[in-house]
């Protein structure tokens, strides 16, 4: 049988072969280098272009009518309500602009001439701005009011 002083020598050599191991050392743990990649904004969308205002036919309107002119706005991608003016018109026309909606780009003026216009031609340039925000485009139509023909009475 083992002596005491065996049981201490063999309890000491297991003690030594827990802490150590089996003799095999683990791999060491080699870490790879992470690569950053910086994350670059995506830079803003561009500005839509400035819209414009398609250029207008001429308008002849008889003394006591009234028409309707179309107004051909290109957004280039702009959104919103835009407004529209027309004038100065001299006294005995009137031009009625409605706005045109966020989803329109083809409204109608409303154009008349009063029956008192029709003793001489008249002939009108008549400016139209359509705004949307801070941006605004002009045009101009002719308006023409001929003379009416009135019946010529010889004296009797």
């Amino acid at each position: 049988m083992a002596t005491c002083a065996q049981w201490r020598m063999i309890g000491a050599m297991l003690c030594v072969l827990w802490l150590v191991g089996c003799g095999s050392k683990p791999e060491p743990v080699v870490e790879e280098p992470v690569e950053v990649v910086e994350r670059v904004p995506e830079p803003p969308p561009p500005e839509p272009d400035p819209i414009e205002l398609a250029e207008f036919e001429s308008v002849t309107l008889k003394p006591g009518d009234q028409t309707t002119v179309q107004v051909v706005v290109e957004r280039h991608g702009n959104e919103g309500e835009i407004q529209v003016e027309a004038g100065p018109v001299p006294e005995g026309v009137t031009v009625k602009a409605e706005p045109i909606g966020a989803d329109e780009s083809s409204p109608q003026l409303v154009v008349a001439a009063d029956l008192a216009l029709g003793d001489q031609e008249l002939v009108l340039s008549i400016p139209v701005t359509v705004k949307l925000d801070e941006q605004t485009a002009s045009q101009s139509f002719e308006l023409r009011v001929p003379q009416l023909l009135l019946p010529v009475f010889a004296p009797v």
